[in-house]
C-alpha cells in the first residue's frame, strides 16, 4: 500500500473540509448580518474602512436565528431591536400593529467575547377567508434572551372576528365593532377602535392606532443607530370607504405590506395579501483600538441608550 499517498489523501481532504466549512459559514453570514462604520458622532456610514475612533454597526436583517459575538475591548454597546409587523385584518378589517420597538433599554449584562442568538421576526399574515378574518401576530425579534421585541398584534377582521390582537403594538378593531388590541409597554401603543366610515388603524411605537384621523395606523419612532436616521414601527391603515394612511415607519396603508425591516403593520385587505413588514436588529459600539492589548478575559458590557 503507497501509505504515503493515502496520508496526502487525508490532508487533502481535510483541506477541503475546512475550506468548505469556512466559505458556506461565510456565505450565509454575508446574508444575515451587514458590517457598516460610522464616525464619531455616528453619521456618514460606510462599507470600509473603520473610522478612528468611531462605531462599528451590524444590522441583522434575514428573518430566523443568527449568532453575535461582542468582542474583546468593547464595554458598552447600543442596540435597536424590533418585531415583526401585525398582519392586517380582511374584510372591513383593522391595520394590523408595529412590531414592538426596544432602544437600549436593559438592566442585564451582557459580556464582550460572549456568542448570543440574535433573532429577527417575520410580517404577520393578513387575514384571510372565514373564520379567519383576523391578522396574525408578526414574529418576535431578539438579542440574546435578554432584550426581546414582541411581534406586532394582528388586525381584527369581519363577523365575530373584529377584536384586534395584542403584541408588540395592538392591531386594530375592524369597523363591525369589537375590542383593540394592546400594546406592551415600553415598546408600542394600543390599536384604534373603528371609527365611522374606517376601521381601527393599528398601533405604533410613538402613538396609538387612530391617532392622527379616522383609520390612520399610529406612528412609529425614529433612530439613527445605523448612521442614518430612519423610521421603525408603524401601524397599519384599517380598511373601509376612502382609505387608510400607515403610520410613519414602514405601516401600510390600506391593501398593502409593511415595509420589510422596519416592523411596519400591514394594512388591513383581502385574502392574506397585507403582510407586516419583517422586524431588525441593530447593535452598534465604539470600534476598539487595534493599538491596545486584547483583553484576556471577557468583561461585562452596559447598555447605551
Amino acid at each position: 500500500m503507497n501509505t504515503g499517498l493515502f496520508s496526502r489523501g487525508r490532508h487533502l481532504r481535510k483541506f477541503v473540509l475546512f475550506f468548505s466549512f469556512f466559505f458556506i459559514t461565510t456565505f450565509a453570514i454575508s446574508f444575515a448580518e451587514t458590517i457598516t462604520y460610522t464616525d464619531s458622532g455616528g453619521t456618514n456610514p460606510r462599507s470600509s474602512p473603520p473610522y478612528a475612533g468611531g462605531y462599528t454597526v451590524h444590522t441583522f436583517t434575514a428573518t430566523g436565528t443568527t449568532n453575535f459575538t461582542i468582542p474583546l475591548n468593547v464595554t458598552s454597546i447600543d442596540y435597536l431591536v424590533v418585531g415583526g409587523g401585525g398582519g392586517g385584518g380582511t374584510g372591513s378589517g383593522g391595520g394590523g400593529g408595529a412590531g414592538g420597538m426596544l432602544t437600549g433599554s436593559g438592566t442585564t449584562t451582557l459580556y464582550s467575547g460572549y456568542t448570543y442568538g440574535v433573532t429577527v421576526g417575520d410580517g404577520g399574515r393578513g387575514g384571510d377567508a372565514a373564520p379567519n378574518w383576523f391578522g396574525t401576530n408578526g414574529g418576535t425579534s431578539t438579542l440574546g434572551s435578554l432584550i426581546t421585541a414582541l411581534g406586532g398584534g394582528g388586525g381584527g377582521g369581519n363577523d365575530g372576528a373584529e377584536n384586534g390582537r395584542s403584541g408588540g403594538s395592538g392591531g386594530g378593531a375592524g369597523y363591525g365593532g369589537g375590542s383593540v388590541g394592546s400594546g406592551t409597554s415600553g415598546q408600542g401603543y394600543n390599536g384604534g377602535g373603528p371609527c365611522s366610515p374606517q376601521a381601527g388603524g393599528g398601533g405604533g411605537a410613538g402613538e396609538a392606532g387612530s391617532t392622527d384621523g379616522c383609520g390612520y395606523g399610529g406612528d412609529g419612532l425614529q433612530s439613527s443607530i445605523s448612521g442614518t436616521a430612519t423610521w421603525y414601527a408603524g401601524g397599519g391603515g384599517g380598511r373601509n370607504a376612502g382609505g387608510s394612511a400607515g403610520g410613519t415607519g414602514g405601516g401600510a396603508s390600506e391593501g398593502n405590506s409593511g415595509t420589510v425591516n422596519t416592523g411596519g403593520g400591514g394594512g388591513a385587505g383581502f385574502n392574506g395579501t397585507p403582510y407586516g413588514g419583517s422586524g431588525i436588529v441593530i447593535v452598534r459600539y465604539l470600534t476598539p483600538d487595534p493599538n491596545l492589548a486584547v483583553l484576556a478575559t471577557s468583561t461585562s458590557v452596559s447598555y447605551v441608550t
